[in-house]
């Protein structure tokens, strides 16, 4: 080996000795106490690979961001400690049905493993933060809806017109001047079900934009919100933006549900509010529960409840943040 090589190698040898200690130890520097429970640089580090793309270039974003996410953290060991507290216990196999439906989004066993080490945690740490998370989820029903005053009159409507159908047709096109334009035509006279043949983008453009019966939930917010609004047969909208482009809609009657339909119903929100069933959304390892009726019921009072719930918790927690 030439002198030249053995003080390369030297040299990167002395750099790799200094760095690595020095990269660990900022991995593992406190960023916050939460009644003396540490969170470490390396899980903030963690939480902010959603927002590399934001922070990238910008000191003064990168702060904001990190400051942001780190309140989230901390919030979420606020939460996780009251439910060590109030001694929450998870169902039996719980924690296994959230892991086995993550697991089933990927191809292979070995993707699987892939991402859990892309995301730098084995699968012991994973089933701990699945169960972080649903104890999180069960403290929070437990310690908000307490709190909401709940009636069966409020119950009852909720369920009746949440079972109300809409039947409609519709007209969708990428641009908001097409849609206009088109209007201009329906307003002026021309046929909708042509129109919808002739313009729209939607395969119902085969049955001249005809959608049939619909309820809620059916549909993106913004078209249901209009679809619902209307009452009188023939009324049409005024243009509807969605994530699929521009819509026209025409309404054509409005359906008030069976008995035995908003009993279904009020079986579903039951088992929500009871917290017996949910949702499990995400992509990749990522994973969030809803309950997508619960919230249409009480969304509101849930995240107000939430929000005072989460005050008081701060109020009497000692907090010490080292950003």
């Amino acid at each position: 080996m030439s002198t030249r090589q053995k003080t390369i190698s030297v040299v990167l040898f002395v750099v790799s000795v200094f760095v690595r200690p020095m990269y660990a130890q900022e991995q593992n520097k406190i960023v916050a106490l939460v009644n003396d429970i540490p969170i470490l640089e390396a899980k903030l580090i963690q939480a902010l690979k959603p927002y590399q793309d934001e922070i990238a270039g910008s000191k003064t974003v990168e702060l904001k961001i990190r400051e942001k996410v780190l309140n989230q953290l901390i919030e979420e060991e606020l939460v996780l400690q009251e439910a060590i507290a109030k001694n929450v216990t998870l169902a039996p196999g719980e924690n296994e049905q959230i892991i086995n439906l993550i697991r089933s989004r990927f191809k292979s066993e070995e993707e699987f493993n892939s991402a859990l080490k892309m995301a730098g945690i084995d699968e012991a740490g994973f089933l701990k933060k699945v169960n972080e998370k649903l104890m999180q989820v069960k403290i929070t029903d437990w310690a908000v809806k307490s709190r909401i005053q709940l009636s069966q009159e409020s119950l009852d409507n909720f369920c009746k017109d949440y079972g109300i159908k809409v039947h409609a047709q519709h007209i969708l096109v990428n641009t908001e001047k097409e849609a206009v334009d088109i209007l201009q035509q329906a307003l002026s006279g021309a046929n909708f079900s042509q129109l919808a043949a002739t313009y729209s983008l939607c395969p119902s453009k085969q049955m001249g934009g005809d959608l049939g019966f619909f309820g809620r939930g059916q549909m993106v917010t913004e078209f249901e919100e209009a679809a619902f609004a209307m009452n009188k047969e023939g009324e049409l909208s005024s243009v509807v933006k969605t994530k699929f482009g521009y819509h026209l809609i025409r309404f054509i009657a409005k359906k008030e549900p069976t008995p035995e339909e908003i009993n279904e119903i009020k079986q579903a929100l039951i088992n929500e509010l009871y917290g017996w069933t949910y949702l499990v959304i995400g992509e990749g390892l990522d994973f969030e529960i809803k309950r997508n009726l619960e919230e249409k019921f009480i969304g509101k009072e849930l995240k107000q409840g939430y929000l005072n719930w989460l005050s008081e918790l701060k109020n009497k927690a000692k907090i010490v943040v080292s950003l």
